[in-house]
């Protein structure tokens, strides 16, 4: 199950990877964009945590990878990771 898993992950990585860029997504929500009917409040948040909170979102959310479009998938970890309050 963990070799599933950790495989699931590096898949989903490499399709956001390949695809879209995990940045230029968070640039467009930082700016007060929603994507996909998802927002956030970023306030200095590196690239490394942006990529951490990505990683965090599909580690816990294992069935979500192999079926959502990338955008969507960005947009859930980056809301989830930095709700607005």
């Amino acid at each position: 199950m963990r070799f599933a898993m950790r495989k699931g992950i590096r898949a989903a990585l490499a399709h956001v990877a390949d695809t879209w860029n995990l940045e230029a997504i968070a640039d467009a929500m930082a700016l007060g964009n929603q994507i996909n009917g998802h927002a956030a409040c970023l306030t200095k948040v590196s690239p490394f945590g942006i990529r951490a909170a990505f990683k965090k979102y599909v580690t816990s959310h294992p069935e979500d990878p192999p079926k959502l479009p990338a955008t969507e998938l960005v947009a859930r970890a980056i809301s989830e990771a930095f709700p607005c309050q």
